[in-house]
């Protein structure tokens, strides 16, 4: 029907939900989580899987490898939707990295302490790692949690501009179609002016109540 309401597509309410996730995950980094329920669950089981993938490689690096490959997963999914230009779904996968930077965190400001409860009772990776360096725990650990307040900014921004492109298209395009028509008004200003051809002269029309000269008499014979 004309005049009709172009009918919003889902892919709109998608991003919207999108950054409405992303800047809930923010804050929640923001504010010192460190665990989220099942996505925990599924942080860790990368985790493990980081340990189990390089168990051969020297030490050090085993150990790094589990908080690495925990955030590196999410991160890995943001890029492949991004590059299917599905805002949405990498916004969702900024956001997960986001908290799971955010686990990765509590676990380094632990390193001194380790009083956090570990999978089968392990090696407090952290611990290891900066063995010689405990005091370098927080730092690191707030350096790593404002990464993933920045990770899922990121998200919000990813989710947001599907929204704010077509606006500042349309927009460019109006700023480019006025540039044209005062383009074209200068040049109409400044063309020379074109006189009219010489034609034939043409008898002034006589108004109805215009009297005519009479008729020649007719010749008589």
């Amino acid at each position: 029907m004309a005049g009709s309401a172009r009918p919003v597509e889902w892919r709109t309410y998608a991003n919207i939900l999108a950054i409405l996730v992303s800047a809930a995950a923010a804050a929640w980094v923001l504010l010192g989580g460190s665990s989220l329920g099942l996505l925990a669950s599924v942080d860790l089981g990368f985790h493990e899987l980081g340990h189990l993938v390089l168990a051969v490689a020297p030490s050090m690096v085993t150990a790094l490898a589990g908080s690495a490959v925990q955030v590196a997963v999410p991160l890995g999914l943001a890029l492949y939707f991004g590059l299917r230009r599905e805002a949405y779904a990498s916004s969702l996968m900024l956001a997960w990295a986001a908290t799971s930077a955010a686990n990765v965190s509590a676990y380094i400001a632990d390193a001194p302490f380790q009083v956090l409860p570990l999978f089968g009772n392990g090696t407090h990776d952290w611990a290891f790692i900066l063995a010689a360096h405990l005091d370098w725990a927080a730092p690191l650990a707030a350096g790593v949690r404002w990464g993933g307040v920045g990770i899922a900014a990121m998200g919000a921004i990813a989710a947001a501009i599907p929204l704010l492109m077509p606006r500042l298209r349309a927009g460019r395009e109006a700023e480019l179609r006025r540039e044209r028509e005062l383009r074209e008004a200068q040049l109409a200003a400044v063309a020379p002016r074109r006189e009219p051809r010489n034609g034939p002269a043409r008898l002034p029309l006589r108004s109805p109540n215009e009297q005519r000269p009479p008729s020649a008499p007719a010749a008589r014979f």
